[in-house]
Order: C-alpha cells, then structure tokens, then sequence
C-alpha cells in the first residue's frame, strides 16, 4: 500500500468547505487545518504510487480554492 501526505495553500475562508470535500474522498485517510505556511494537511493511501498520483491529480488538486499543493510520498 502507498500512502502521501499532501499540504495545502488555500484562499482564505474556504478551509471548512475544502475540508469536507476532501473528507468525501474514499483515499483521504485525514485531512486538518494546520498553521504555518500550508493552511491543511491530508493523507492519502492507495494501492500503487501511480494511483497515488491519480487521485492527486483528477481528486485533490481539482477541488475548488485549492491554490497549490506539495505532495511527499512515503517511502517505506
């Protein structure tokens, strides 16, 4: 199983909505807010890096008032 942690840049006020539409997807394990330089931190799993980087890109970054992500996969 592979999983990542993603860390979000959002516009500000749309923490809550971004969080429950992320909350909706099967792969997110869990998403917070956070502060700092990243405003929401998720976890995903999946059966394969490449599914992975699927749900990243037609999932997550496709999710409204999402401004930029950083993506680490873990390596284990």
């Amino acid at each position: 199983m592979a999983s990542a942690f993603i860390l979000l840049n959002i516009d500000v006020g749309s923490d809550e909505k971004i969080i429950n539409s992320l909350r909706k997807v099967p792969e997110v394990v869990e998403a917070h807010n956070v502060y700092g330089v990243h405003d929401i931190i998720v976890h995903i799993k999946a059966v394969s890096v490449s599914e992975l980087k699927d749900i990243i890109a037609y999932k997550i970054r496709r999710i409204e008032n999402i401004t930029s992500t950083l993506t680490m996969i873990v390596s284990e």
